[in-house]
């Protein structure tokens, strides 16, 4: 009896194990800001065949480098600036909504077995690695964004792509 109780314990132990040999977050973009040297940072979780993981596609949180480097998760009021929303697509792909550029559909999918974000960027397709937010305070604290860059590489020609856009 013990040595059933010692086999299906140690099976437990290797099926715990395996699932988190194949599964695995691969970083996608970030986000820098005027603010400080923190930045949010948005992963795709990847789930044991290699593919993007339908119920829980995106990772994002904070890494405090104006602190220690450490990740720190994004609080319920920061998701109203960095927050998202993700549905799949019947497509093959994630349809990605950010609150920090809200005007800006993002495609969220896997080329070459890799995790890629495509996006608009002076009116060409690119593939998303960074956007940037300058925002300055106003009187009770409260960032207020002025303009925001998204920089990327082109799909087509692979050159970096950078638009800065004004915010009113």
């Amino acid at each position: 009896m013990k040595s059933i109780k010692l086999c299906v314990s140690a099976l437990a132990v290797l099926f715990m194990c395996a699932s988190f040999v194949f599964a695995e977050t691969k970083h996608l973009f970030k986000i820098e800001r005027s603010k400080n040297a923190n930045i949010v940072q948005y992963d795709v979780n990847i789930d044991e065949n290699g593919q993007i993981n339908k119920t829980n596609p995106i990772d994002s949180y904070w890494l405090l480098y104006a602190k220690d480097g450490s990740r720190e998760e994004i609080g319920s009021f920061e998701k109203k600036a960095y927050g998202f929303s993700i549905k799949y697509n019947e497509g093959g792909w994630f349809d990605m909504r950010m609150k920090a550029v809200e005007d800006r559909p993002i495609r969220v999918l896997m080329v070459n077995g890799e995790p890629r974000a495509e996006i608009m960027i002076n009116g060409r397709a690119a593939f998303l690695s960074k956007i940037y937010i300058n925002s300055k305070d106003n009187l009770v604290g409260i960032p207020k964004v002025s303009y925001y860059i998204l920089t990327g590489n082109d799909i087509e020609t692979g050159e970096e792509a950078i638009e800065k856009i004004e915010v009113k």
